[in-house]
Protein backbone atom coordinates (compact mmCIF):
# COMPACT_ATOMS: atom_id res chain seq x y z
CA UNK A 1 0.00 0.00 0.00
CA UNK A 2 1.45 3.61 -0.66
CA UNK A 3 -0.13 6.49 0.02
CA UNK A 4 -3.35 4.79 1.03
CA UNK A 5 -3.71 3.13 -2.67
CA UNK A 6 -3.26 -0.80 -3.11
CA UNK A 7 -0.43 -1.46 -5.49
CA UNK A 8 -1.76 -4.45 -7.65
CA UNK A 9 1.52 -6.51 -8.02
CA UNK A 10 0.63 -7.23 -11.74
CA UNK A 11 0.46 -3.33 -12.36
CA UNK A 12 3.34 -3.11 -10.63
CA UNK A 13 5.13 -5.74 -12.90
CA UNK A 14 4.07 -3.94 -15.53
CA UNK A 15 5.50 -0.82 -14.58
CA UNK A 16 9.00 -2.39 -13.67
CA UNK A 17 8.63 -4.30 -17.76
CA UNK A 18 8.04 -0.44 -18.85
CA UNK A 19 10.71 0.99 -16.74
CA UNK A 20 12.99 -1.99 -18.48
CA UNK A 21 11.96 -1.14 -21.94
CA UNK A 22 12.49 2.63 -21.24
CA UNK A 23 16.47 1.97 -19.83
CA UNK A 24 17.46 -0.22 -22.66
CA UNK A 25 16.81 2.32 -25.22
CA UNK A 26 18.50 5.03 -22.87
CA UNK A 27 21.02 2.36 -22.81
CA UNK A 28 21.80 2.35 -26.34
CA UNK A 29 22.89 6.30 -26.30
CA UNK A 30 25.30 6.00 -23.28
CA UNK A 31 29.09 5.64 -23.45
CA UNK A 32 30.97 2.40 -23.46
CA UNK A 33 30.55 0.91 -20.01
CA UNK A 34 27.69 3.08 -18.83
CA UNK A 35 24.23 1.46 -18.19
CA UNK A 36 21.27 2.82 -15.99
CA UNK A 37 21.36 1.11 -12.73
CA UNK A 38 19.22 -0.69 -10.89
CA UNK A 39 18.50 1.58 -8.56
CA UNK A 40 17.44 4.07 -11.42
CA UNK A 41 15.54 1.81 -12.90
CA UNK A 42 14.02 0.83 -9.28
CA UNK A 43 12.84 3.82 -9.12
CA UNK A 44 11.66 5.00 -12.42
CA UNK A 45 9.32 1.70 -11.56
CA UNK A 46 8.00 2.97 -8.48
CA UNK A 47 7.37 6.71 -9.99
CA UNK A 48 5.04 4.81 -12.68
CA UNK A 49 3.48 2.65 -10.46
CA UNK A 50 2.55 5.24 -8.18
CA UNK A 51 1.23 6.91 -10.85
CA UNK A 52 -0.75 4.28 -12.06
CA UNK A 53 -2.25 3.86 -8.94
CA UNK A 54 -3.48 7.41 -8.71
CA UNK A 55 -0.72 8.19 -5.93
CA UNK A 56 -0.93 12.14 -5.17
CA UNK A 57 1.75 12.66 -2.61
CA UNK A 58 4.37 10.63 -1.32
CA UNK A 59 7.38 10.92 0.58
CA UNK A 60 10.39 9.86 -1.41
CA UNK A 61 13.65 9.73 0.22
CA UNK A 62 16.81 10.69 -2.17
CA UNK A 63 19.45 7.72 -1.85
CA UNK A 64 23.05 8.14 -1.50
CA UNK A 65 23.47 12.37 -1.45
CA UNK A 66 20.78 13.89 -3.48
CA UNK A 67 22.67 15.80 -6.67
CA UNK A 68 23.34 12.68 -8.76
CA UNK A 69 19.88 10.53 -6.98
CA UNK A 70 17.35 9.50 -9.51
CA UNK A 71 15.00 10.70 -7.12
CA UNK A 72 16.06 14.32 -8.17
CA UNK A 73 14.15 14.02 -11.49
CA UNK A 74 10.89 14.94 -9.49
CA UNK A 75 9.44 17.57 -8.58
CA UNK A 76 8.51 18.07 -4.89
CA UNK A 77 6.53 20.67 -2.93
CA UNK A 78 8.56 20.04 -0.14
CA UNK A 79 12.40 19.14 0.38
CA UNK A 80 13.17 17.82 4.55
CA UNK A 81 16.60 18.09 5.78
CA UNK A 82 16.67 16.21 8.99
CA UNK A 83 20.20 15.90 9.59
CA UNK A 84 23.68 15.84 8.58
CA UNK A 85 26.72 13.41 9.61
CA UNK A 86 30.03 12.28 7.93
CA UNK A 87 28.93 9.29 6.20
CA UNK A 88 29.83 8.28 2.56
CA UNK A 89 32.55 10.67 2.70
CA UNK A 90 33.94 9.39 -0.43
CA UNK A 91 31.48 10.45 -2.43
CA UNK A 92 29.58 13.30 -0.74
CA UNK A 93 32.78 15.09 0.85
CA UNK A 94 34.65 15.73 3.31
CA UNK A 95 32.95 18.00 5.31
CA UNK A 96 28.98 18.08 6.71
CA UNK A 97 29.10 21.74 4.61
CA UNK A 98 29.85 19.46 1.31
CA UNK A 99 27.64 16.97 2.21
CA UNK A 100 24.45 19.45 2.43
CA UNK A 101 25.46 20.90 -0.58
CA UNK A 102 25.05 17.39 -2.11
CA UNK A 103 21.51 16.74 -0.19
CA UNK A 104 20.72 20.36 -0.78
CA UNK A 105 20.93 19.76 -4.42
CA UNK A 106 17.45 18.26 -4.54
CA UNK A 107 16.05 21.78 -3.35
CA UNK A 108 13.78 22.89 -6.32
CA UNK A 109 12.71 26.70 -6.67
CA UNK A 110 9.93 27.73 -5.19
CA UNK A 111 9.11 24.97 -2.74
CA UNK A 112 9.30 24.64 0.92
CA UNK A 113 12.58 23.62 2.89
CA UNK A 114 12.03 22.00 6.34
CA UNK A 115 15.33 22.06 8.30
CA UNK A 116 15.79 19.56 11.07
CA UNK A 117 18.06 19.97 14.32
CA UNK A 118 21.07 20.81 12.84
CA UNK A 119 24.29 22.55 13.88
CA UNK A 120 23.72 26.40 12.96
CA UNK A 121 26.17 26.59 10.23
CA UNK A 122 24.68 24.37 8.71
CA UNK A 123 21.06 25.80 9.09
CA UNK A 124 22.66 28.94 8.25
CA UNK A 125 23.77 27.04 5.06
CA UNK A 126 20.95 25.50 4.02
CA UNK A 127 18.84 29.14 4.67
CA UNK A 128 21.23 30.66 2.11
CA UNK A 129 20.84 27.86 -0.50
CA UNK A 130 16.92 28.49 -0.39
CA UNK A 131 17.17 31.92 -0.40
CA UNK A 132 18.87 31.62 -3.60
CA UNK A 133 16.24 29.08 -5.05
CA UNK A 134 13.33 31.42 -3.37
CA UNK A 135 12.51 28.95 -1.28
CA UNK A 136 10.32 29.04 2.00
CA UNK A 137 12.23 27.71 4.72
CA UNK A 138 10.94 26.13 7.88
CA UNK A 139 12.89 24.87 11.04
CA UNK A 140 11.68 21.82 13.07
CA UNK A 141 14.23 22.31 15.42
CA UNK A 142 14.44 18.99 18.07
CA UNK A 143 10.95 18.44 18.86
CA UNK A 144 12.19 18.68 22.41
CA UNK A 145 9.52 21.08 23.83
CA UNK A 146 5.97 20.18 21.60
CA UNK A 147 6.43 16.58 22.08
CA UNK A 148 8.54 15.32 25.03
CA UNK A 149 5.77 14.41 27.08
CA UNK A 150 4.85 12.43 23.90
CA UNK A 151 7.49 10.71 22.10
CA UNK A 152 10.61 9.38 24.62
CA UNK A 153 13.34 8.96 22.09
CA UNK A 154 15.20 12.57 21.46
CA UNK A 155 15.59 11.59 18.12
CA UNK A 156 11.98 10.42 17.21
CA UNK A 157 10.91 13.97 18.88
CA UNK A 158 13.35 15.56 16.33
CA UNK A 159 12.21 13.24 13.29
CA UNK A 160 8.36 13.57 14.41
CA UNK A 161 8.93 17.63 14.71
CA UNK A 162 10.42 17.66 11.04
CA UNK A 163 7.63 15.07 9.42
CA UNK A 164 4.66 17.10 11.50
CA UNK A 165 6.36 20.35 9.83
CA UNK A 166 6.49 18.66 6.55
CA UNK A 167 2.56 17.81 6.74
CA UNK A 168 1.35 21.22 7.61
CA UNK A 169 3.78 22.71 4.49
CA UNK A 170 2.00 20.30 2.16
CA UNK A 171 -1.77 20.79 3.72
CA UNK A 172 -1.68 24.16 5.33
CA UNK A 173 -2.68 24.75 9.22
CA UNK A 174 -3.09 21.41 11.13
CA UNK A 175 -4.89 21.23 14.49
CA UNK A 176 -1.87 20.89 17.34
CA UNK A 177 -3.96 19.09 19.55
CA UNK A 178 -4.71 16.48 16.40
CA UNK A 179 -0.11 16.29 16.16
CA UNK A 180 0.02 15.84 19.69
CA UNK A 181 -2.51 12.87 20.18
CA UNK A 182 -1.26 11.66 16.68
CA UNK A 183 2.68 11.73 18.50
CA UNK A 184 1.19 10.21 22.04
CA UNK A 185 -0.27 7.00 20.69
CA UNK A 186 2.71 5.88 17.94
CA UNK A 187 4.55 3.22 18.21
CA UNK A 188 8.20 3.19 16.63
CA UNK A 189 9.64 -0.21 17.37
CA UNK A 190 13.56 -0.06 17.17
CA UNK A 191 15.06 2.38 15.14
CA UNK A 192 12.04 2.79 12.62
Amino acid sequence: MVGGHELDPAAFSLAVERAAEAAAVVNETLEEGEVVTQFELATAASFLAMADAGVEVAAIEAGLGGRLDATNTINSKVTVLTSIGLDHTEYLGETELEIAGEKLAVLKPGTTLILGHLAPEIESFGRDHAARLDCEVRVAGDGGDAFDRHIAARYQRANFAVAALAVEAMLGAVDEETVKEVAGSMVVPGRL
